[in-house]
């Protein structure tokens, strides 16, 4: 987890000028990256009293164990939320950015798509879900699974798992229901 954080991380600090960026790759791909921008600038970034609101305590037989919001987490943009759910010997880490009003915030998510892209040309590690735009791998030496999604072109998303795999973790994801974050 703490290497697909420091890709994570070092893609932001790269990128800080990230709109230009997002305008550059919507030639590349078939995300229309100005209307993105657009939308999410007019938008209202997440405050501490929704994400409480939203916070589930409970997904599935999982248990919140900790919360932080707006953290200092490796450099992560401000406005986030990071999670830590628990069953038994298993644990999710989630980390949600709100990219409303900072969409600089996702270019470090579409740069690690593409640094993905470029890496699976090779070795094939990538898992394929009905998932748009994401990175899911799996680590069976230490049973360790990742996700890095985009939801509702707004909510930047990394999720580990430890003890975990990546089907258990995505259907993890889809039951907190971020995309319900007002």
């Amino acid at each position: 987890m703490k290497s697909f954080l420091l890709i994570l991380a070092i893609a932001l600090s790269t990128l800080c000028n990230a709109q230009q960026d997002l305008k550059t790759k919507e030639a590349k791909s078939t995300i229309n990256t100005d209307e993105i921008v657009k939308m999410l600038n007019k938008l209202t970034p997440t405050t501490d009293e929704q994400y409480n609101k939203w916070l589930p305590k409970k997904a599935g037989n999982y248990k919140l164990t900790s919360h932080t919001i707006n953290g200092n987490i490796d450099e992560t943009p401000k406005n986030n939320i990071q999670l830590v759910y628990e069953n038994k010997a298993k644990k999710i880490d989630i980390i949600i950015v709100d990219a409303a009003n900072d969409a600089s915030s996702l270019e470090m998510i579409y740069f690690a798509f593409d640094m993905d892209k470029q890496f699976t040309k090779d070795k094939k590690t990538t898992t394929t879900k009905d998932e748009p735009h994401h990175i899911s791998k799996y680590d069976a030496d230490n049973k360790q699974s990742q996700i890095l999604t985009i939801i509702n072109k707004r909510f930047g998303v990394s999720a580990s798992g430890d003890n975990v795999g990546v089907d258990e973790l995505w259907t993890f994801v889809k039951k907190l229901n971020i995309k319900n974050i007002k």
